[in-house]
């Protein structure tokens, strides 16, 4: 199961398929939720002049999605069914700080200014309860309005308001006031979501600065499309920027795919940026200790409608290190015999891995002439040991004889060999 989330500030006919929650008209009548908090409609409460916020939820939804509109500056974002949130047009009131699992969002730090006000959305996504954390730039009281089960999960901030939806709900409804005389933060179980007020319309954001002088339409280019890196660096850095004309607000990034951990970036666009302003994203990388080719995308969230600006990452495969290989050493390299005796050969393991002598034997053309006994055949050898091959020498009727010694071992590469001569 997944849910929609849909906020809304205009009032009129609702879209097909589209749940509008709208402003409840005042209430004179007190009672308590099913969580215990106080549930309050007062007559003539007063409402913060121009400022509603209405949330729906819709559950059962493909996806999730969330639309804004605080008064004369209209905010639209969406949270998809991962949690992430993209937002278009302005967030001069409200900025999204994310969506996270609970876990995740009980271990976020809640130090939110004492002028804003830091709003927890709970609800299912996917079948599964996240948070959905907005900061409002400003420190107002909000009443809240849910056609279903429903709490208020206490805070030990006091501008932190976390709204549980725990049961079934097409939608809240949080209205922002100026009334005091009551808790910061109420929430009520209705039947029907109330509607908003035709004199509440906030009206819609000008486009480029219009008549009303307000912001105009942020814009965003992000370059390279592609960023290739390998195990110096990354070819240069991301550039993000604001071709609009209004503020572009990069809320976030983060990486993400199958080798999402090879990849790192820093935090250097999480910033607003005015018209033609610029910021950078270093992104570094380390090559999977499989030594194989890595790709992931980083994802920019910013402040347009639509969804996030993503750059492919592409890692090369790294510089397998050569593991451990046995080593040798012979010496003497060459061995004079006479009749009597020869010199012996001292075979030497000097590599990480154990040197293994498989098997000895004298080849040549005078090779009937020279024999050996040895403690080195099958031998394994750790590094540093050693095993000694003594050569003798029978005379065949000539005066001198050659042969060689070859020693068979373990390693890559030819056997070592030993020049044998006697005279």
């Amino acid at each position: 199961m997944t849910s929609q989330v849909s906020i809304d500030l205009r009032p009129g006919v609702p879209k097909e398929g589209e749940t509008r929650a709208v402003a409840a008209k005042p209430r004179r009548r007190r009672r308590k939720d099913r969580t215990g908090f106080t549930a309050v409609a007062r007559a003539g409460r007063r409402r913060a002049a121009g400022f509603l916020l209405a949330v729906v939820v819709l559950v059962g939804a493909s996806a999730c999605q969330a639309e804004y509109k605080p008064p004369f500056a209209p905010i639209v974002f969406a949270i998809d069914e991962n949690g992430n949130i993209d937002v278009s047009a302005s967030r001069d009131l409200v900025t999204p700080i994310g969506t996270f699992t609970i876990s995740e969002s009980v271990a976020l730090p809640r130090d939110v200014p004492s002028d804003r006000t830091l709003m927890i959305l709970r609800h299912k996504v996917a079948g599964e309860l996240k948070d959905a954390w907005f900061t409002l730039l400003a420190a107002v009281n909000l009443h809240f309005s849910v056609d279903g089960a429903n709490r208020l999960v206490p805070q030990a901030e006091e501008n932190v308001a976390l709204l549980e939806v725990t049961g079934p709900a097409t939608g809240v409804v949080a209205e922002a006031t100026d009334d005091d005389s009551g808790d910061r933060f109420e929430s009520e179980q209705v039947e029907v979501l109330p509607e908003v007020p035709e004199d509440t319309d906030p009206s819609a954001t000008p486009d480029d600065g219009g008549p009303s002088g307000g912001p105009g339409e942020p814009g965003i280019e992000v370059t390279p499309e592609t960023l290739s890196c390998d195990d110096s660096g990354c070819a240069g850095t991301v550039t993000v920027e604001s071709t609009g004309t209004g503020t572009l607000r990069v809320t976030s990034t983060e990486i993400i795919g199958p080798d999402a951990d090879a990849f790192s970036v820093d935090a250097g666009c999480e910033a607003e940026l005015p018209p033609g302003g610029q910021c950078t994203l270093s992104v570094g990388y380390v090559p999977l200790d499989s030594g194989e080719a890595a790709v992931a995308t980083l994802v920019i969230h910013q402040n347009l409608s639509g969804p996030a600006n993503e750059v492919n990452l592409e890692g090369s495969a790294g510089t397998t290190p050569p593991g451990p290989e046995p080593g040798i050493a012979v010496t003497p390299e060459t061995v004079f015999c006479t009749s009597s005796a020869c010199q012996p050969v001292t075979v030497e393991s000097t590599g990480d891995d154990p040197l293994a002598v498989t098997s000895v034997e004298i080849v040549g053309s005078d090779a009937a002439a020279f024999s050996y006994t040895s403690d080195c055949e099958g031998a394994s050898l750790p590094t540093g040991a050693r095993c000694v091959v003594t050569p003798e020498y029978t005379p065949q009727g000539g005066t001198e004889a050659t042969a060689t010694l070859v020693i068979h071992h373990n390693l890559a590469g030819p056997a070592t060999e030993v020049t044998l001569s006697a005279s």
